[in-house]
């Protein structure tokens, strides 16, 4: 079975659903040219929610930050998220998970 991938979005949200309970979710926020390491790090994400059950919020609205640098969206999209899951693992754009099977 060949699972759906998660494109970084250019504006909005996309969400990957791993695991119907949806009780923990990995997050990232990226705007400008961090889309760009994104969307190469997103797909690290992908793989480890899909090992452990998570889901994955990718997000590029820039009304988070709401006119604040950007690495203040995180503050928002962390509450919100917190509102419908158990666990929220904010990882920055630029981070990446490199062993999927490490707990």
């Amino acid at each position: 079975m060949v699972l759906p991938r998660l494109a970084f979005p250019a504006a909005g949200r996309s969400t990957l659903h791993a695991d119907p309970r949806r009780e923990r979710a990995i997050c990232t926020f990226a705007v400008g040219r961090h889309r760009e390491l994104a969307a190469i790090s997103v797909a690290a994400s992908q793989a480890y929610a899909r090992r452990w059950g998570w889901d994955v919020v990718a997000t590029a609205e820039a009304r988070l930050a709401d006119g604040r640098p950007a690495s203040w969206a995180k503050i928002p999209l962390i509450i919100e998220l917190l509102g419908r899951y158990e666990w929220v693992w904010w990882i920055d754009a630029d981070a990446l998970i490199v062993d999927p099977h490490a707990t």
